[in-house]
């Protein structure tokens, strides 16, 4: 006899619902998230995810802070502040690359704890090292513009050699492309973050004249 509402109620949790709300998002896409598709998912009424998070918005704030917390964007041991930034500029630019839906999300919705702790982990990091704040914050700004734009990048270049790959394209595709605008191999290569990083590790040494490089 299969469970009655009420018990599955009772058996809810916010653990439950973010993992089926992880699992819709990784399927179909965060715009496909709705709190009803969610419920059915789930088997229960709107209500009852209602009573877990207050509105979308809070759901998406939690799911956010599930999504950083499993890419393990930290690395586990101290860094030196610039092989902090090249360690975790690729892999956030590794994550976001992957599932760049996230992105839609930064800058939308209120941060909680696991997104402002992943932000002031890096200021410390850097003000650790001698940085003034402000410089600190630009930094990791500058980061993540770098990390964001790259993953967008990255989505464009899998675009063309999965055009080619997949036969819509005919083999001579990027040979053409190079012959009209030029530029087109380069463009592959520079979409590696790292060397974007490395530009902001070396703009970010002049800030600190007197910190040898690692």
């Amino acid at each position: 006899m299969p469970p009655s509402p009420a018990i599955k109620r009772r058996n809810l949790s916010q653990e439950k619902i973010l993992r089926a709300a992880l699992k819709i998002v990784r399927k179909q896409g965060i715009s496909a998230l709705s709190i009803r598709k969610l419920a059915e998912s789930l088997d229960v009424t709107s209500m009852a995810i209602y009573r877990h998070f207050d509105n979308k918005d809070a759901l998406l704030s939690a799911l956010l802070d599930e999504f950083i917390q499993a890419a393990k964007l930290l690395p586990e041991d101290e860094l030196p502040w610039d092989e902090w930034i090249l360690y975790v500029g690729q892999r956030m630019w590794e994550v976001l690359a992957d599932e760049p839906d996230w992105i839609t999300l930064l800058g939308r919705i209120e941060m909680n704890p696991e997104g402002l702790g992943f932000m002031m982990k890096g200021l410390q990091t850097l003000t650790k090292a001698g940085f003034s704040f402000p410089d600190a914050l630009e930094a990791f700004f500058a980061m993540a513009h770098i990390c964001v734009g790259a993953s967008f990048v990255s989505q464009g270049v899998r675009q063309l050699t999965a055009g080619v790959q997949s036969g819509r394209h005919g083999e001579d595709y990027f040979e053409n492309l190079q012959n009209r605008f030029g530029a087109i191999q380069p463009l592959i290569a520079a979409q590696q973050v790292e060397r974007s990083l490395a530009f902001l590790i070396a703009g970010m040494r002049q800030r600190l004249p007197n910190v040898a490089p690692n």
